[in-house]
């Protein structure tokens, strides 16, 4: 998996983001960082066979990130979703770094 920063916003009521990550040979530990949240957003990590491996406990809200050990050579999907009566178009943006 390759750093990447990536800006993205939930566009509205029920917009969910999704995105593929992929691990290298010898990289175990991975951490998904989140700033520019302004916000709550639910955080979750999927396995390449649908099941739920990670999720944000509390809201997401402004800056923060999630430490976890993944397969090596193996394939996840990271969702990121607005919370149910938080939404907002205009305060919903956010910036993930995957490292």
């Amino acid at each position: 998996m390759n750093e990447k920063l990536i800006f993205s916003k939930l566009n509205y009521l029920g917009d969910v983001d999704w995105y593929k990550l992929t691990t290298k040979t010898g990289t175990t530990e991975y951490t998904i960082s989140f700033s520019n949240v302004t916000g709550p957003l639910h955080i979750r990590l999927y396995d390449h066979d649908g099941n739920l491996i990670i999720q944000s406990n509390s809201l997401c809200t402004h800056n923060g990130s999630i430490k976890m050990k993944l397969r090596t050579n193996s394939t996840y999907y990271l969702q990121i979703s607005s919370v149910m009566g938080y939404y907002n178009p205009i305060n919903n943006p956010y910036s993930l770094n995957v490292s």
